[in-house]
Formats: C-alpha cells, structure tokens, sequence
C-alpha cells in the first residue's frame, strides 16, 4: 500500500503529467491495490487530478495506510 502511494506521488510530480495539467488536460491519477486472494482491486484513497493535489492526496493517503504510532495497520 505504501508503494502504491509512493508510485501516485512519483507520476504525479512527473513531467509528464505536470506538463499534461499545465495543458489543461483532464488525466487523473489513482491508486488501488490487487488482491491476490480474492482478485478485487481496493481503492487507497488516493487521487490527484492536478499538481496542487499530488502533496495534499500523498499525505492523507499515509495517514490511512500508518497508525500514529507509524506501524502498518494490520487488516
């Protein structure tokens, strides 16, 4: 789950898709896991749809995935 977040962080700060939102293009970015067991994917949480989201969406998205404590919260 961190990874998918790391990885929606990293896209999201790319030139890529910055250079897309400069141009006003309406591409969002989501992260979801895949669930080996059951083949369902679970929505993390975290969306950015522009620049100005990819920090905001990041961390909140961290704060789902930890604990206060900054352990893994187990399922």
């Amino acid at each position: 789950e961190i990874n998918v977040a790391e990885q929606v962080y990293n896209l999201g700060n790319s030139t890529i898709m910055q250079n897309a939102w400069e141009r006003g293009q309406d591409v969002e970015i989501h992260g979801v896991v895949y669930g080996i067991e059951d083949g369902r994917l679970e929505y993390l949480g975290i969306r950015s749809n522009s620049k100005e989201t990819v920090e905001a969406s990041y961390q909140k998205a961290l704060s789902t995935i930890l604990n206060p404590d900054n352990k893994l919260l187990c399922r």
